[in-house]
């Protein structure tokens, strides 16, 4: 989890959330991105990052906004993005409707071939070392994000499926 900063009380406390999923070796798995109070928003941008020696990019998908696609992604190994890569940018392009989305609703999923045999726990995150993490509301001015929850991958082991994963490493004291 990292915390951003503290939320001045005009805004709802915006988070994203990258959901745990799990499969054996060889298999697809897919993860989603969430958001909640996700209020009157026209654009955001932001990066992910995962371990490429344990997980293999191979699309993304169930998009859930206006015409986010295929091509509102920087993906891994095109242009500067490393093979652990992934960027999304996004704009509501007529900007007199801002978008709103229910809590909980997905922006988009990502699709990994899982590579390692072995067990591990893979986290898949967000970093603002591929890109800068941006939301913008109506009036095209930053929007603050409360929390940016990663996720994690678990491999080879379907017993801790469902089990809830705390990476204490990824937590970040709030600034402000």
């Amino acid at each position: 989890i990292h915390f951003i900063l503290f939320i001045p009380n005009s805004y709802a406390q915006l988070e994203f959330e990258i959901t745990n999923s799990g499969a054996n070796g060889n298999e697809f798995v897919t993860v989603d991105v969430r958001a909640r109070n996700f209020n009157d928003i026209i654009g955001l941008q932001f990066g992910m990052t995962w371990d490429n020696t344990q997980l293999q990019f191979l699309d993304t998908r169930n998009y859930g906004l206006p015409n986010l696609n295929e091509n509102s992604f920087g993906i891994p190994g095109v242009g500067s993005n490393e093979l652990n890569e992934l960027v999304v940018s996004w704009i509501e392009l007529t900007t007199i409707n801002p978008v709103t989305l229910a809590d909980d609703s997905i922006l988009f999923s990502i699709r990994f071939r899982v590579l390692t045999e072995a067990q591990s726990h893979t986290k898949v995150a967000f970093s603002d070392n591929v890109s800068i993490v941006e939301v913008l509301d109506i009036e095209q001015k930053p929007v603050p994000i409360y929390a940016l929850i990663d996720g994690t991958i678990i491999t080879n082991n379907p017993t801790q499926l469902n089990t809830p994963i705390i990476q204490l490493d990824s937590l970040k004291q709030p600034t402000c």
